[in-house]
Order: structure tokens, then C-alpha cells, then sequence
């Protein structure tokens, strides 16, 4: 079950930990997570995908202060 900083992403090589194969993800819940191929599991609090999908995570450092608190998006 995920606890807090929530933001781990497990790469299930064999398929034992989400039970969806080989090259299965387990990531955190938050909503723009959820795609087709992704189940929500509220006993683990995280979301399950199938190996149709690739997850990967971006990560911004070094960024000037007057930045922080500004929302970012990206399309």
C-alpha cells in the first residue's frame, strides 16, 4: 500500500506484484493516471496498468524560487 511521499512508480518485471503480466506498472493514485488500460485499487491505494502502457516519470530541478507556487501545465 503506498504511503506518503506517494509518488513511487514499480515496474512489476514478472507480473507477480499487479497479477497483469510481464512489464506491468503500479503507480500512485492521481487522476490523470487512470487510463483505459489502468484499474483503480483502492485496498492498495495506487492504480494497476497492463504492459500497453509505458509510465515515466519527469522530474524539474534546479528551478529559480520566484517559481515555486506557480501551477505548471504541460500539453
Amino acid at each position: 500500500m503506498y504511503t506518503v511521499p506517494w509518488r513511487t512508480i514499480f515496474h512489476d518485471k514478472t507480473g507477480g506484484l499487479t497479477g497483469l503480466g510481464e512489464n506491468s506498472w503500479f503507480v500512485p493514485y492521481w487522476t490523470h493516471l487512470l487510463q483505459d488500460e489502468c484499474t483503480q485499487r483502492d485496498d492498495w491505494g495506487g492504480i494497476i496498468c497492463d504492459n500497453t502502457v509505458e509510465v515515466r516519470r519527469i522530474a524539474f530541478h534546479g528551478m529559480p524560487n520566484n517559481f515555486f507556487g506557480m501551477q505548471m501545465k504541460i500539453t
